[in-house]
């Protein structure tokens, strides 16, 4: 498939919003990585493949002492040194049996790679040497690879593009379900986030149909068929916006042949979901970027919602500010008995809030070590 970059852009302005200098840069590439990606021959897999990128690498970072959005670029994920190895050192299902692997084989890429296990297979499929250099996962040319490769053989969960988008038009396809394929965990655990997802690649799905030239997707016009319109899941579209912008998308065109392309004159508000993946070309002169240290997008991604955390939990914050909390309530336990000479509430209250502390702390590890196996996880990764 071959797109107009100057209607794709347009059309992305007046959907998203405006793009910073390196999301430009990482949306280009993504767009030329699709052209040459013969694995994608379907608009709406394709779709799917940008809303995820979208999702995964929607976060911000400091580059030559700026802080920009990295939305559209590789990106390693968040977490402290100390914080990583502490969940992922030693994880025997992720093949991390060497020391040093829990940090080494951290996440990397479009979709955060995790483990020495998944880094040796796509070394094996792709023929690049990831376990010996894991950065290369932040090669755009690679990430993509990594993502297209994984989505459509079903190799991160088991499932597949073509199990929620399939390849003909004509038939129905699931946005909402299709994040099985990256992540099922964030069904449960945010569903509104994955609903989200689902209107953004409607959106997507408009917008490149918009841009696709047209010798590349067309039909006979004495064979063509109506298409279904595209279902999100389970959840009801409530956006106009998408309606209003997916039925622009969506009028035939007619072409030199007398064909025309084969999508639906106009696609209602949906009520089902799909998804793809993107890949990527280091052409540009961007180099590929770290998130350690950087939290959160700046929220420049519109329909997005909240900006998105990147694996790591925040309970480390909340335990600091426990820890806090508790040494100012015994504190003050201690001012109340020693006022009053009793010392029995001194102790009564140094032992409430000691206790209270530890149960709160236990909690957030517990916590945290439920979001940390579920974004290391092949079969769930990148829960927030």
């Amino acid at each position: 498939m071959r797109f107009d970059e100057n209607i794709f852009f347009e059309r992305y302005r007046q959907i998203f919003g405006a793009l910073g200098r390196y999301q430009l840069d990482g949306l280009t590439r993504m767009l030329q990585a699709a052209e040459r990606d013969g694995s994608f021959t379907s608009v709406r897999q394709l779709a799917y493949a940008f809303t995820t990128v979208q999702r995964e690498t929607n976060v911000a970072g400091t580059v030559s002492g700026q802080r920009v959005s990295l939305t559209y670029n590789p990106i390693t994920e968040l977490g402290s040194r100390a914080y990583i190895t502490r969940n992922y050192e030693g994880r025997r299902d992720l093949g991390n049996t060497q020391p040093g692997d829990g940090w080494k084989y951290r996440g990397r890429g479009y979709v955060q790679i995790t483990g020495r296990t998944n880094y040796a297979k796509f070394s094996r499929l792709l023929g690049a040497d990831f376990v010996g250099n894991p950065d290369l996962a932040l090669d755009p040319d690679h990430a993509w690879s990594i993502l297209s490769l994984g989505m459509h053989q079903g190799l991160f969960t088991g499932k597949k593009l073509d199990d929620y988008i399939p390849l003909d038009d004509r038939s129905r396809t699931d946005y909402f379900n299709a994040r099985r394929i990256i992540n099922p965990g964030e069904i449960r655990v945010r569903p509104d986030v994955v609903q989200q997802m689902a209107q953004n690649a409607v959106k997507w799905e408009a917008m490149l149909r918009s841009a696709l030239l047209p010798e590349t997707a067309v039909i006979s016009a004495e064979s063509a068929e109506p298409v279904f319109p595209t279902s999100i899941g389970a959840m009801p579209v409530e956006d106009d916006e998408a309606a209003t912008v997916v039925a622009t998308a969506m009028t035939a065109r007619p072409t030199n042949g007398g064909a025309s392309i084969a999508v639906a004159p106009v696609i209602p508000p949906a009520t089902n979901y799909t998804l793809p993946t993107v890949i990527g070309r280091p052409d540009s002169g961007l180099t590929p970027f770290t998130k350690q240290g950087s939290a959160m997008s700046d929220g420049s991604q519109v329909g997005m919602g909240k900006p998105a955390f990147l694996q790591a939990s925040v309970g480390g914050l909340k335990r600091l500010w426990a820890f806090v909390i508790g040494l100012v309530a015994t504190g003050a336990g201690g001012v109340f008995g020693f006022v009053k000479n009793n010392p029995m509430v001194i102790v009564a209250l140094i032992i409430g809030v000691v206790a209270l502390v530890i149960f709160y702390i236990h909690v957030q590890r517990d916590l945290d070590k439920e979001r940390m196996r579920l974004a290391a996880n092949p079969n769930a990764e990148n829960v927030r």
